[in-house]
């Protein structure tokens, strides 16, 4: 998908590319056949036949980097859906982030809050023991004071 554009310009250079190896080849096809002496000989050996060779090799090359377009065409397709799984994932992930801070901040709201009743409370039963204390001496007090009474 992601490459069609250059594939398909590729393919159609190597179709031109290929018919006019075809037709070279066929022109001096036509030509052998009437040309037989030692220059032609010689020019086959030294230019055509070498210019044949490498106009074979290079239609392999061209198809082999087509070939090598297309894999990598399928490649960059799955690496670009992997990567909207892996940004979808990548959302997901961040919105539970989000919301365990949220719920560790509320959790620490709760234990600061629990902590401060529970400073509360110790604070006050304190203080009732020191009431309770105060009223426990008042009553011993009263309790003097009520027993020199009775007791003239």
């Amino acid at each position: 998908m992601l490459l069609n554009k250059e594939i398909s310009s590729f393919e159609e250079y190597f179709w031109t590319y290929s018919q006019s190896c075809k037709s070279l080849t066929e022109y001096r096809h036509e030509l052998i056949s009437g040309w037989d002496d030692n220059a032609s000989k010689e020019l086959n050996l030294k230019y055509f036949n070498p210019q044949a060779e490498d106009s074979e090799n290079s239609l392999l090359l061209f198809q082999n980097q087509i070939s090598c377009l297309t894999d990598m065409n399928a490649f960059l397709t799955t690496i670009d859906s992997l990567l909207i799984k892996i940004s979808a994932i990548s959302k997901e992930i961040e919105s539970l982030i989000n919301h365990a801070n949220t719920d560790i901040k509320k959790s620490y709201y709760s234990l600061n809050e629990s902590i401060e009743n529970k400073h509360e409370a110790i604070h006050w039963k304190n203080e009732t023991i020191k009431e309770l204390n105060k009223l426990g001496e008042l009553k011993k007090a009263h309790n003097r004071v009520g027993k020199g009474l009775s007791n003239p």
